[in-house]
């Protein structure tokens, strides 16, 4: 699992380059935030080659929800390179 339950609502998760397939972090952050389901609300921070977000999902989302979409959408294509990490790695 690569995130975390937040105070004050939400769940983090983390992602990180894998070698040198990976794109620039700001270039991933704004992909990551352009596949989130609508309604969903994230906040972002990059920090070198990581990127940190703490996703809000829609009323009734779970942090499994969370998971399913972040797995999803780093197996696209655009996202080659990048992995999810444990908070904070």
């Amino acid at each position: 699992m690569a995130g975390s339950e937040r105070a004050g609502g939400g769940h983090e998760v983390w992602v990180a380059a894998a070698g040198d397939r990976a794109g620039a972090a700001a270039t991933a952050v704004i992909r990551l935030m352009g596949m989130l389901p609508e309604g969903w609300i994230c906040e972002q921070r990059v920090e070198g080659g990581r990127i940190a977000l703490r996703v809000v999902p829609a009323a009734g989302g779970t942090a499994e929800a969370v998971e399913r979409w972040l797995a999803g959408a780093l197996a696209d294509r655009a996202l080659t390179g990048w992995r999810a990490v444990p908070p904070g790695a």
